[in-house]
C-alpha cells in the first residue's frame, strides 16, 4: 500500500492547497492505478475489498490531518479487471539445450511485445497446455527474437522434456508439429525446427 500512501499524501496535499487558495473542497480523488495481479502461481495480491477498506483509512487519516472532509475515492483498476483474463499467445522457432545448464526455447515475441522482463525482471507461469506429457521436467528458458541478451519472456521454467513430436522435421518440407505452452499472462506454441 506504500504507493497509494504517497498518491493519498500527495494528493490531500493538492486539495488543501486548491481549498486554501480558492476556498473549494473538491469531492473526489483518484489515486490512480496499481491493483496488483497474480503473474505467477507463487503471486497473492490483496482482494479489492482489503485495498477499499486501506485506500479509505489513509485518505481519511491524510484529510483529517489537512482539516479536509473526506472526499470520494477512486481508482483505475484496468490491469486488475482485463490482467487475470489475458494471455499472449507465441510460437516456439528454436529449441537449443545446454547440456547440464538449460534449455532455451526461442519465440516468435519478446521485449518488442512485452517488455517488463527485460525492465525490471517480472516474472510469468508457463505450462504445457497442448497435451499431458509424462516427460521428466528440464529447466527452460523462454527467450524472444530479437536476440538481445535482456530479450527473456520467461527466465526459468520447468518444462516437459520430450522436444520429439515425430512428424515434426523440416525434412522433405514435412508439416511441422506444434506444441502448445500456456502462461498467465504468456502463452507459447512450440514447433521444433529439427528432429
Amino acid at each position: 500500500m506504500s504507493g497509494f500512501e504517497v498518491a493519498a499524501h500527495r494528493v490531500v496535499g493538492l486539495l488543501k492547497a486548491v481549498r486554501d487558495e480558492h476556498g473549494v473542497e473538491l469531492p473526489e480523488i483518484d489515486l490512480g492505478g496499481g491493483l496488483g495481479i497474480a503473474y505467477t502461481s507463487d503471486d497473492d495480491p490483496r482482494e479489492p475489498h482489503e485495498i477499499a477498506k486501506a485506500l479509505t483509512e489513509i485518505v481519511t487519516r491524510e484529510c483529517e490531518s489537512a482539516k479536509l472532509r473526506t472526499p470520494r475515492i477512486s481508482v483505475e483498476p484496468g490491469r486488475a479487471i482485463v490482467g487475470p483474463t489475458a494471455f499472449t499467445l507465441y510460437e516456439v522457432g528454436t529449441i537449443k539445450p545446454l547440456d547440464g545448464l538449460r534449455t532455451y526455447v526461442s519465440v516468435d515475441g519478446g521485449m518488442s511485445d512485452n517488455i517488463r522482463t527485460a525492465l525490471y525482471d517480472a516474472e510469468y507461469s508457463v505450462a504445457l497446455v497442448s497435451r499431458r506429457s509424462d516427460a521428466e521436467p528440464m529447466l527452460a528458458r523462454v527467450v524472444g527474437k530479437h536476440c538481445e541478451s535482456g530479450d527473456i519472456v520467461v527466465k526459468d521454467a520447468f518444462l516437459p522434456g520430450t522436444w520429439r513430436p515425430v512428424t515434426s522435421s523440416p525434412y522433405r518440407l514435412r508439416v511441422r508439429t506444434a506444441v502448445p505452452w500456456r502462461a498467465i499472462t504468456t502463452m507459447c506454441s512450440g514447433r521444433r525446427s529439427s528432429p
